[in-house]
């Protein structure tokens, strides 16, 4: 039972990221509480918003490609570049070549070749042959942990700020790879001074921007 006067020793905190790009493999701290001895912190409540997902594009600069005419519609047919430029994980990308047109990455060989498809709603005719620049935009997220969501919002305890992001695996993760609101389920997840505790939002990707927003409540309480 918490008393009139231990009332006067609580405060309430609120930790809030308004909506911000976090790059590829990149992790943001949303908010740093350090709790003296004898004091605790709860964390009632946890909410992430992930309003958009982005693919990064990679352009080719100096790298020129080619694709030959296709035999027939819809037919699997080879993109060859000059130099290396393609990874496994551009499967499910699209291509979009110095003239507007279109191809999307079916298949990966090496780093030199990769074997695209047309599919609906692309710019690219079915028998077009292509050369020159382009730009590649993933359109399939390339996922770190893959344990995990494109997104990642928890409690890190233990001093996080030493470290060059927050280190370990989140407490009471939330994570999403869709848009939309998350919120963590109510509960007190308390902590106890002396210690450090932040709230950091992450981006579980390697190839796409997350556009996100956190909000958090936070109950502070001096020497219960």
């Amino acid at each position: 039972m918490i008393t009139p006067e231990q009332f006067n020793n609580i405060r309430v905190l609120g930790g809030c990221l308004p909506e911000t790009i976090v790059g590829p493999e990149k992790s943001v701290m949303v908010s740093l509480v350090s709790v003296a001895y004898l004091d605790l912190v709860s964390v009632p409540w946890l909410c992430m918003h992930v309003t958009d997902l982005v693919g990064v594009p990679r352009n080719s600069v100096l790298v020129t490609a080619s694709k030959s005419a296709d035999a027939s519609a819809g037919a699997p047919t080879a993109v060859t570049a000059n130099s290396p430029f393609f990874l496994s994980t551009d499967v499910g990308s699209t291509i979009t070549w110095a003239n507007g047109r279109q191809s999307y990455i079916t298949a990966y060989t090496s780093s030199t070749l990769v074997t695209v498809t047309n599919v609906s709603g692309l710019t690219n005719p079915a028998t077009a042959s292509q050369s020159g620049y382009f730009v590649l935009n993933p359109t399939v997220p390339d996922i770190v942990n893959t344990a995990l969501g494109c997104a990642v919002c928890g409690i890190q305890s233990t001093s996080p700020d030493q470290f060059n992001l927050p280190g370990g695996y989140p407490e009471s993760a939330i994570t999403s790879s869709a848009v939309g609101v998350v919120t963590a389920p109510f509960q007190p997840r308390l902590y106890s001074g002396p210690d450090k505790i932040a709230i950091s939002v992450l981006n579980n990707t390697r190839n796409f921007n997350l556009h996100v927003a956190v909000n958090a409540a936070m109950r502070y309480t001096h020497g219960l």
